[in-house]
């Protein structure tokens, strides 16, 4: 691996690796559990790893940064015009407001408190994976954004990523008890952390204005960023309606 200073910006040469991949939500039930053995993999390789990248629940759900974010989707409604993207926009933000409200009222922040926070991979996704010719992971990579965070953020957002019966966005609930499940083998998660897998990946979701603020800019691909909106706040409805039934069969993991 070489490291060289062009333009200011910092590039990374690496031996190149040959196989092939797979875009979001193609993998299979093999796959899906392949992918959740390699995360506990990681976060366990980390255990010893020491950085100052963190990000905590407290980053993501507190009043103040709802507050932020509602004042983002106000914003936004007053930029909406008439047209049928645009209605499609402001029906997006008005739910996502009151799913911020909806989670205020559900979550009790000393429990989600408790959640694990650990060293891992970031970004990880199937994305990032290199398959070889029998559809096995050969490498993954861009470990870049490394740093601590909620591990059930990760475990929630990777299998949204690999499943391909997720890719209405709509969570398997068996694939994702499952997935977890695999993950929980390799490193260890408490009964907050199956509790609140769902709700965390919903916070974040929910008050993330990705994609719709791109949209009000002049940017080259923003029609794509907001496609990308719409299928994550379709990822919150869905959840958001299938959230209770999956802590509950989460916690089944550990009998809690």
């Amino acid at each position: 691996q070489i490291h060289l200073l062009f333009y200011q910006k910092v590039v990374i040469m690496q031996q190149f690796i040959t196989g092939k991949v797979f875009n979001k939500n193609e993998g299979n039930y093999e796959q899906l559990l392949e992918s959740a053995y390699y995360l506990g993999k990681i976060i366990n390789g980390f255990e010893d790893y020491t950085t100052s990248e963190n990000i905590s629940i407290n980053n993501w759900y507190s009043k103040e940064e709802i507050e932020k974010a509602n004042q983002k989707y106000n914003s936004m409604i007053e930029k909406v015009g008439d047209s049928k993207i645009d209605l499609k926009i402001k029906e997006d933000i008005i739910f996502k407001k009151q799913l911020l409200q909806d989670l205020e009222e559900i979550i009790d922040f000393t429990e989600i408190n408790k959640i694990t926070h650990k060293v891992s991979h970031g970004d990880y996704s199937n994305l990032q994976f290199i398959y070889n010719k029998d559809n096995k992971i050969k490498a993954i990579l861009d470990f870049i954004k490394v740093k601590k965070l909620p591990i059930v953020w990760e475990i929630a957002r990777s299998y949204s990523y690999i499943d391909k019966e997720a890719r209405n966005g709509k969570f398997n609930i068996n694939n994702i008890v499952d997935y977890t499940k695999e993950v929980s083998k390799i490193t260890e998660l408490n009964k907050y952390d199956l509790k609140y897998l769902p709700y965390v990946y919903l916070i974040q979701l929910a008050r993330s204005t990705f994609g719709y603020d791109e949209y009000f800019k002049d940017v080259k691909n923003k029609e794509e960023l907001l496609n990308f909106a719409f299928y994550r706040t379709n990822i919150c409805r869905n959840l958001y309606e299938q959230a209770n039934e999956i802590s509950n069969r989460l916690l089944e993991i550990r009998g809690d």
